[in-house]
């Protein structure tokens, strides 16, 4: 089993931010490749993918197994396999925090539309200052958001449930 903590440091972070770095992790998720396969793979120049592996070696996510032939063969370690594969406790944890993130954001988008001051026109209907609307649309999609992510929660809790076994209490 793998562990659960993945100490990421301001370095890691920023290996990860290329695309590239993240397209080489998921190609060797598959199977471990050589550079030559690498570059094949990503239709990019072998300089290109031995600069990014440099980095994904250095920052402990790629290991380059040398086995006495003439390739050498780049594989992911455990931390880098824990990057292309977050733990279910890792999916939860943001799931959990999106939720009140989202319903908070849209309840406070929709008090600054309905606190925003309204135009008279001299008409029967007045009209919003039209930059509110913005606020309007972006309250009603995150309390939306919100509410997709709870029923998402929700759901994945109730096959959870179903899934696991039952548990029993151990004997005194």
């Amino acid at each position: 089993m793998l562990p659960q903590i993945i100490p990421l440091r301001r370095e890691a972070l920023e290996v990860l931010s290329s695309e590239q770095r993240v397209q080489i992790l998921k190609h060797l998720d598959k199977r471990r490749m050589t550079i030559t396969e690498l570059s094949q793979e990503m239709g990019c120049a072998k300089s290109t993918v031995h600069h990014h592996v440099e980095k994904l070696i250095a920052s402990g996510f790629v290991a380059a197994i040398d086995e006495g032939h003439r390739w050498i063969y780049l594989e992911l370690t455990t931390q880098g396999h824990m990057i292309v594969h977050p733990s279910e406790r890792t999916r939860i944890v943001l799931l959990l925090t999106s939720i009140p993130l989202a319903f908070l954001g849209g309840i406070g988008l929709l008090v600054l539309y309905l606190t925003r001051p309204v135009l008279y026109t001299g008409d029967a209907s007045p009209l919003w200052h039209m930059p509110g609307t913005i606020y309007l649309v972006g309250g009603i999609g995150l309390l939306g958001a919100g509410i997709a992510l709870a029923a998402y929660a929700i759901l994945q809790k109730k096959a959870l449930v179903y899934l696991s076994p039952k548990m029993t209490l151990p004997a005194d």
